[in-house]
């Protein structure tokens, strides 16, 4: 029964039990009825500015009006047992900061106009905010969610903040629009995620923030068809994510892939981007994916390269990416170092000078001057015989042969053998690398 004569000690509503008015206390066995009676008269109440249920204790079953034209504010309500907010439309701000859900809770095809706010919040069953439409920026910081949430088909219009929260159970995110930034900074996930665009390619517009995520089960986080092109996964842990028909950043068309956090990260980060890169590359090496761990090879280089302090090993890590991209193309040794030295040096042999090897008197030299003026047609046939023979002897300097036709005749042709012995071995050590990596796998 009601004692009119004693107020409520956190509202000054007229006492109901403990000290408490109906709103606020917190036994499950309270009248629920009368809950709901005097909760319809706020509602009905249009001299209120702001409905503030703060710290009120909801029933199981309770039932809110289809349509809230006023700021609502939650802060600190437990809500017992099981709650719907079926179809329901907030015009105003939401404020459900700090709640308690003991129960099952569905926010299913309700509509937030305005800001909402579950910061803190606890959910600790399960959670359904299918086909939920969000108009103004959502937060969901330090919130934990305890098991299953569902986030399908909703539509987030304005920045959403899912920053150091804590999702115990599965999480699935299906066919989600988000047309803002969305920040997942510092939230761990401590057993399955799902993140399913289904037939949709729009993910987001703007950021999405995976930076310093925990994943507890990584085996069973899965990005499906989503486009991963404005994704930050800087500091977590991708080595055992499922990846599934996903696209990536490219800077150009036909492009190699990246991760997003290459393009607007500052260079005190590259040594955690090249690790990033690294577990990428494992990732998709052990799923047979090696055209994009390749990719992600050449990004671990390139962070590598950028983020190395000492000129030597920066001039070495370089050349390295000359020569044959990372090892990832056995092609650019072959076309762009092998075939220009064996067309070249024989052109350098001949202005320089080279000797037969023979035991008469006059051996056949080749030595010519440079000179545009002597290049005829009519001497074009002994110009392309002597540059066959030093096609030869360059071909045999480049493959090592001990025993050769030809030999310099001054410091300079001596020094283009040399130079040709050295580079050879070297051009070919990358190609077969290249090659050995490429089949290999």
């Amino acid at each position: 029964m009601i004692d009119n004569e004693q107020k409520c000690q956190i509202c000054g509503r007229r006492h109901y039990d403990e000290k408490r008015c109906i709103f606020h206390l917190e036994r499950s066995d309270k009248d629920a009825k009368l809950f709901q009676q005097k909760l319809n008269e706020i509602f009905n109440d249009r001299s209120l500015e702001i409905y503030d249920f703060s710290q009120f204790v909801f029933p199981d079953g309770i039932i809110f009006p289809e349509k809230i034209d006023k700021k609502i504010i939650f802060n600190n309500a437990t809500f017992q047992g099981h709650h719907t907010f079926f179809s329901i439309t907030f015009e105003r701000e939401a404020d459900f900061s700090g709640a308690t859900f003991q129960g099952t809770v569905s926010f299913r095809f309700s509509k937030f106009l305005n800001n909402v706010d579950f910061g803190k919040a606890i959910f600790k069953d399960h959670v359904d905010f299918q086909t939920v439409f969000f108009h103004g920026e959502v937060k969901f910081v330090s919130t934990v969610f305890h098991k299953e949430v569902f986030f399908s088909i909703a539509d987030f219009k304005k920045r959403v903040l899912f920053i150091r929260a804590t999702f115990k159970g599965k999480s699935e995110f299906f066919a989600v629009n988000f047309i803002d930034r969305v920040d997942f900074m510092f939230s761990t996930f401590e057993d399955e995620l799902i993140i399913n665009q289904g037939n949709k390619r729009i993910f987001s517009l703007k950021e999405v923030n995976f930076i310093d995520v925990k994943f507890f089960r990584p085996e069973k986080v899965n990005f499906i068809k989503v486009d991963l092109s404005n994704f930050g996964f800087l500091g977590t842990n991708l080595r055992k994510v499922e990846f599934v028909d996903v696209n990536w950043y490219k800077k150009s068309k036909g492009g190699r892939n990246r991760v997003y956090d290459e393009i607007i990260s500052g260079s005190s980060e590259y040594p955690f981007m090249a690790q990033m890169y690294k577990r990428l590359r494992a990732n998709y090496e052990e799923n047979l994916n090696y055209a994009e761990a390749g990719d992600f090879h050449i990004g671990e280089m390139e962070m590598r390269r950028k983020g190395e302090k000492n000129f030597f090993n920066k001039c070495i890590i370089w050349a390295y990416k000359l020569i044959s991209n990372y090892g990832e193309s056995y092609w650019r040794p072959l076309l762009f170092w092998i075939l220009p030295m064996l067309l070249l040096f024989p052109l350098l042999f001949m202005y320089s000078g080279i000797e037969q090897i023979t035991s008469r008197q006059s051996p056949y030299m080749i030595h010519y001057q440079f000179n545009l003026s002597t290049i005829s047609l009519s001497n074009a046939g002994d110009f392309i015989k002597d540059y066959l023979k030093s096609f030869v002897y360059s071909l045999s300097v480049f493959s090592l042969v001990r025993e050769k036709l030809y030999r310099p005749i001054n410091d300079w042709s001596h020094f283009w053998m040399v130079l040709e012995s050295i580079l050879s071995p070297v051009m070919i050590a990358f190609f077969l690398l290249a090659l050995r990596r490429r089949f290999k796998r």
